[in-house]
């Protein structure tokens, strides 16, 4: 039953939001103005703002409520569409932010690594030079001793 509401409603509503039923309104009003026409000035204001005011406002008001209705959703479109754009753009910028973090946190494994090594190549310089010393301080002993 509530779909069968929605539905006349909807069907109902789209139809009084014309503006043919605006004109439609209009032209039986005055018609029926022409065919009995108010007999004094009273019954011409009665007949202005009773009759014909209140016949042809509603289709007016709606055509102009649907029409700010579209520009409503047609700024909301955009809005959604400009942050779905932004949304990519920030998605992309944090793939490339987490590839330059994976590739720094390499970078700094192949720093440890070389300095774990360089450590070890410090102590191998180390002894390569204490060696080189006791050899040129054995030559130079030999060299005095003969």
């Amino acid at each position: 039953m509530k779909r069968l509401n929605d539905l006349i409603a909807d069907k109902l509503s789209a139809a009084m939001a014309t503006m043919t039923l605006f004109w439609l309104l209009l032209i039986l009003d005055v018609a029926g103005a022409i065919v009995d026409h108010p007999r004094n000035v009273q019954a011409w204001l009665l007949w202005g703002v009773s009759i014909l005011f209140q016949s042809v406002a509603l289709p007016v008001l709606a055509f102009v409520s649907n029409k700010q209705a579209e520009r409503t959703e047609k700024v909301l479109r955009e809005t959604h569409d400009q942050v779905l754009s932004e949304f990519k753009e920030l998605k992309y910028l944090h793939r490339a932010h987490h590839a330059e973090l994976v590739e720094l946190k390499t970078l700094q494994a192949e720093i440890a690594r070389l300095a774990e090594h360089q450590g070890s190549l410090i102590k191998w310089a180390e002894e390569v030079r204490k060696a080189n010393i006791d050899l040129f301080n054995r030559r130079n002993e030999r060299r005095c001793d003969n």
